[in-house]
């Protein structure tokens, strides 16, 4: 199942860098596409920092787990 995840993401190698975190890390994904841990939020621009990537590249691929259902039920 994780590989099924991640191949959604290998074509873009910054995104598999975040879905890797937010997989090893055990953060969800919210309604409004935002990463959580329990009810807290944890900042977009901190999760691109530590992963010398852009913010908008985390922003981009909570966005893409939010509109994939399939996604999404495993990571809310």
């Amino acid at each position: 199942m994780w590989q099924e995840i991640l191949d959604k993401f290998r074509r873009y190698p910054a995104q598999e860098k975040v879905i890797r975190l937010i997989l090893q890390r055990g953060f969800q994904i919210n309604e409004e596409a935002r990463v959580v841990s329990g009810g807290i939020e944890i900042p977009h621009a901190q999760i691109a920092k530590e992963l010398n990537v852009d913010r908008r590249v985390v922003d981009t691929t909570a966005q893409a787990i939010r509109e994939d259902e399939a996604l999404w039920r495993i990571f809310r």
